[in-house]
């Protein structure tokens, strides 16, 4: 019976967590969202909008959790290959207070 209880605890985690990630939002959700949150507080909303639009685009589909540091990482060394560090440094800069909100919206 123990065995029993083991196992259904394990598919209702399971289930759980499936449910989870399919209620999850993507980062284009989770950017939008932020840029009219930033509208509210910053004037260059509009210009830091179109950067991670266009620098993270790839990451629009993908849900929060499944971001990893190497996305990150490879989006950061395409920018440099073409020689521009400060942009690179920038939407690193743009990414951290993107997360931060959507872990306090979660």
């Amino acid at each position: 019976m123990d065995e029993r209880r083991k196992i259904n605890k394990e598919r209702r985690e399971k289930r759980e967590k499936r449910l989870k990630l399919k209620n999850e939002l993507t980062f284009g959700q989770v950017h939008v969202k932020y840029t009219e949150y930033s509208s509210l507080y910053h004037k260059s909303w509009k210009i830091m909008a179109q950067r991670v639009k266009r620098y993270l685009e790839s990451l629009y589909n993908k849900k929060i959790s499944e971001i990893t540091k190497e996305d990150i990482q490879k989006i950061f060394d395409e920018i440099t290959a073409r020689k521009h560090y400060v942009t690179a440094n920038s939407i690193l800069k743009l990414l951290s207070p993107i997360f931060n909100k959507a872990i306090e919206w979660d």
